[in-house]
């Protein structure tokens, strides 16, 4: 196998396009993951509730510090809309928001001195539903907010330094570009990356970052195109 394949592979295993592949075809636990359902219960009373007497766990991912996990795995049904389910494509929705393990590699720590653990990512949905095709691109392509440690991890150590970056801006056109990164920003509407130049660039709309695809992009064949066609 040749190294670039080698490097496909390795992005393409436990990314969300790997991910949402394996939710259309009902083999989440086949191929190693594992989603749980996730809820603050400080946001309403439904949500302590639906808490109430369940097995739980907190959040390890710092943006969901106040969220509880439960314990019990979601299935493949849990989050597709049965009746609209074909070959071709899927609906996935869902309350509040989901957490993903994937057990057949191991993330970054999420703490200097602490060991390796599985990764874990946390997925919301911006909309009441997502089209998911088989080949695990959906639609609207705006509409998951996926929050993965690991790729935080990269930005915040590439603060200061010229990188390759490549994006899509809020005309959903395609950049490139090389300038250096001021810092991390989080609001209410989510979380950012501001080059030095000023421009702030949503974290799900970054494609790469030196060569190394983010989430829903591993698998980009547009963005492979437009590069290899430069």
């Amino acid at each position: 196998m040749t190294r670039w394949k080698r490097n496909r592979n390795r992005s393409y295993y436990g990314s969300l396009t790997h991910f949402l592949r394996s939710l259309h075809s009902d083999k989440l636990a086949s191929e190693g993951f594992i989603v749980q359902r996730m809820a603050n219960p400080a946001h309403s009373p439904m949500n302590a509730l639906a808490l109430a007497g369940k097995k739980l766990s907190r959040s390890e991912v710092d943006r969901y510090r106040s969220y509880q996990v439960l314990e019990e795995p979601l299935r493949s049904d849990d989050l597709l809309v049965k009746r609209l389910h074909t070959a071709e494509q899927s609906i996935m929705t869902f309350p509040g928001a989901i957490q993903v393990t994937y057990t057949k590699e191991m993330g970054l720590p999420s703490r200097p001195g602490m060991s390796q653990r599985p990764q874990k990512s946390v997925i919301e949905l911006l909309s009441q539903m997502v089209r998911i095709q088989a080949n695990g691109q959906y639609f609207p392509s705006l509409d998951l907010l996926i929050s993965a440690p690991a790729y935080v991890e990269l930005l915040t150590k590439a603060v200061g330094h010229k990188n390759k970056l490549e994006y899509f801006n809020e005309y959903r056109e395609y950049k490139a570009t090389g300038a250096p990164f001021k810092g991390l920003l989080k609001n209410e509407t989510g979380e950012f990356l501001e080059l030095a130049t000023g421009v702030q660039i949503p974290l799900s709309q970054i494609i790469s970052l030196n060569n190394v695809f983010f989430p829903g992009y591993e698998d980009y064949e547009e963005v492979l195109g437009m590069r290899c066609s430069r």
